[in-house]
């Protein structure tokens, strides 16, 4: 399969903005050729157009960085270069030049807090220029009564806030941003993780089974936040009462995060405290089966099953226990 091909001038000929929207434009039909293959099955097929991709946006953005876009006195030059620099991952290129188009088009809100999104996502280092972005968002969503502007600000700011380690800070922006939009979802998540470094684990897991269906961008946040949740959890040494119900939830936010084998002592610590409990025997299989334990795993399935035996999952993960590996 031929690779993308490379749009990088020679010397004297300087790249031009058409150069790079080539590229940019080649990269995202390299996305979408992965996605099909990707959807037929074909993974190494998928693998190559996603390399190829990859290869594509830092091609395009090393082309109009050398058109100077990231100088242009166009506010749609410098959102276009933006966008395309946030695909590479470079926030720090990306929340400059939304920050420069905002001083061409001051009036236009999305700028500052994509500005602000972006400053944030460097981290600690440029956490002065994305208060000040944010700021601005914050004072313009009060000043116009803009509640969807008011999240977003406050959203980010939480995220800032909770980088800088300064969480009782970080939570009230969270809590701001969930009273301006109570759906806001990187709040919801944005607590998620608060609750669980500090350990509420309960609200927590719930929160985590209300979330429903997510983007890939928001998936990714929360395992963000599951993460920083678990460390910090144990790094501050907080604890939680000793109820089946909050070490049932703590073991389905271990399972979430792929820790299986700290998760089945936790759901085993819910079965001794609530013998009877019939969601946590099956968890508890699960997660044996998840390590291999396939005679603890169906001993805790079949004891469910003694409890309630209309259950045609968890028969089925008996049954499956007992077939031979394909």
């Amino acid at each position: 399969m031929a690779s993308l091909p490379s749009l990088s001038c020679t010397p004297g000929n300087a790249p031009s903005v058409e150069d790079a929207r080539a590229a940019a434009s080649g990269a995202e039909e390299q996305v979408n050729l992965a996605r099909e293959a990707f959807s037929a099955g074909k993974q190494d097929a998928a693998n190559e157009h996603w390399q190829n991709a990859s290869d594509g946006f830092l091609n395009a953005r090393d082309l109009y960085l050398g058109a100077r876009a990231d100088q242009s006195s166009d506010p749609e030059l410098l959102e276009e270069f933006a966008a395309s620099a946030v695909r590479t991952e470079d926030y720090d290129l990306a929340a400059k030049a939304y920050r420069r188009a905002a001083t061409y088009r001051p009036e236009n809100n999305e700028y500052w807090l994509e500005a602000g999104r972006n400053f944030v996502r460097v981290g600690t280092a440029m956490a002065d220029e994305a208060r000040e972005a944010l700021k601005v968002c914050q004072d313009r969503a009060a000043d116009s009564g803009d509640t969807r502007l008011a999240a977003q600000a406050s959203a980010q700011s939480g995220h800032l806030y909770r980088k800088l380690a300064l969480y009782e800070l970080a939570r009230d922006y969270y809590e701001s941003a969930r009273t301006s939009d109570p759906d806001h979802l990187g709040a919801r998540i944005g607590l998620i993780g608060l609750d669980f470094r500090e350990g509420h684990v309960l609200e927590a897991a719930t929160a985590v089974e209300q979330t429903g269906q997510l983007t890939p961008g928001d998936a990714g946040l929360l395992d963000t936040m599951l993460r920083f949740g678990y460390e910090g959890f144990h790094e501050s040494h907080a604890w939680f009462a000793d109820s089946a119900d909050n070490h049932m939830a703590y073991a389905k936010l271990l399972a979430r995060l792929g820790r299986l084998s700290e998760g089945l002592l936790a759901i085993q610590r819910t079965v001794d405290l609530d013998t009877g409990n019939v969601v946590a025997l099956n968890l508890l299989g699960s997660l044996a089966r998840g390590v291999g334990d396939t005679t603890r795993a169906r001993d805790a399935f079949n004891r469910s099953l003694e409890i309630d035996p209309d259950q045609p999952r968890t028969r089925e993960a008996i049954d499956a226990l007992a077939s031979p590996p394909q």
